[in-house]
């Protein structure tokens, strides 16, 4: 065998692990929810793309022989970018339109309950539109008569002692104190469907913390947090937090 076909083995040998790994992790990133941070989620959505791009630009380059592997590469690296941010915005949008009552897993409802306050906080007009499509949804599917949304004048804001007041119900999504609220039914879905889960009941301190000013009221979440017998990190992050 001569030196090239013994090159040509083991590249192909190498190629193989490579694709096999690229592609599982790849194949893991599109199917499941990853991170709840958005820098996070957009540079480990950029690093799985990137990996299968390279490897998808060996094989091409191999081929044809060619030695331009750098520049090929460096040139997918804003589209790989622009398209790990739009799958990061895909995924939560998946999220906000997946009924509750086919969550499975606490970590999918904390996602959820995260992707709507990403949604509030977006100055963008496409998402604002998205926003108000899940306030009409909510008008509409909700058969809750105890339900605080549907009557969104008695909504009340304890960082600024104010209640809502007589809201024309196609403006909600302007005010402050109902996208509050409107957030915090979310995180009431998750606790009433997850109530051991421990980050679901650190993110709602934190939540009704910095959007309430709820001390007591995120106390009493850490407190059950504390009686769940967290983790070493977890047990951290309660301690910053008390």
């Amino acid at each position: 065998m001569e030196p090239y076909d013994d090159y040509t083995v083991i590249f192909w040998i190498q190629y193989c692990l490579y694709v096999i790994v690229s592609t599982s992790i790849l194949y893991y990133y599109i199917l499941r929810f990853n991170y709840i941070n958005e820098l996070v989620a957009v540079v480990y959505g950029f690093h799985c793309l990137f990996l299968f791009w390279i490897q998808l630009n060996s094989l091409i380059s191999f081929i044809l022989d060619k030695n331009g592997d750098f520049i090929i590469i460096g040139a997918g690296i804003v589209p790989l970018l622009i398209l790990a941010v739009n799958r990061h915005k895909s995924k939560q949008d998946d999220a906000l339109n997946t009924p509750f009552n086919k969550i499975t897993n606490d970590y999918s409802a904390l996602y959820r309950c995260c992707a709507i306050i990403n949604k509030v906080k977006s100055t963008h007009p496409e998402e604002e539109q998205k926003l108000i499509g899940l306030i009409n949804t909510h008008y509409k599917d909700c058969k809750d008569s105890t339900c605080g949304l549907n009557n969104p004048r008695s909504l009340y804001d304890s960082s600024v002692s104010m209640l809502i007041g007589d809201t024309d119900v196609n403006r909600l999504y302007r005010s402050k104190i109902f996208l509050k609220h409107f957030c915090k039914a979310y995180f009431d879905e998750a606790i009433k469907g997850f109530g051991n889960s421990i980050r679901i009941r650190i993110a709602y301190a934190i939540f009704l913390f910095s959007a309430f000013k709820n001390i007591h009221a995120a106390l009493e979440e850490l407190n059950i947090a504390t009686k769940l017998k967290p983790g070493f990190i977890q047990s951290i992050e309660i301690f910053k937090l008390e």
